[in-house]
């Protein structure tokens, strides 16, 4: 009989905290976690490495200068952040589709763009909150 795999959990006893400023946390592996989350979240062809790679250190260096200032700024940054990406895309995608006569298509687009910015306003009020 096989031996079924063991998951094993280390965290760094003196955490370095050099990338403090993207994720709000002084431990790295927590935002080298939550980085490669939303650069997988953002809309772009994730089998393009070039555009992975420029969009993700664009949407990295926005995170920074916003300044999360503990762990849950950081999760609420990165999804305001990709929320914001998702309803742009999404408004690109309705108004190329209307203009291109496919008005069903393009109106469903525009339908979700709504809900993407309803949700990026949801999560800047929970940040006000917690902040």
């Amino acid at each position: 009989m096989p031996e079924e795999p063991v998951v094993r959990i280390s965290i760094d006893a003196v955490p370095k905290g050099e990338w403090k400023d993207l994720g709000g946390s002084d431990r790295d592996q927590w935002k080298e976690r939550l980085s490669n989350l939303v650069t997988r979240a953002l809309p772009i062809d994730q089998a393009n490495a070039e555009a992975v790679s420029k969009a993700g250190s664009a949407v990295a260096a926005g995170v920074v200068d916003m300044k999360p200032a503990d762990p849950i700024e950081g999760v609420l940054i990165s999804q305001i952040v990709t929320a914001n990406e998702a309803a742009l895309q999404f408004y690109r995608r309705g108004w190329t589709n209307t203009d291109a006569g496919y008005f069903d298509a393009g109106t469903k687009y525009l339908q979700l763009a709504d809900k993407a910015g309803s949700t990026r306003v949801l999560r800047e009020s929970a940040l006000c909150r917690v902040v």
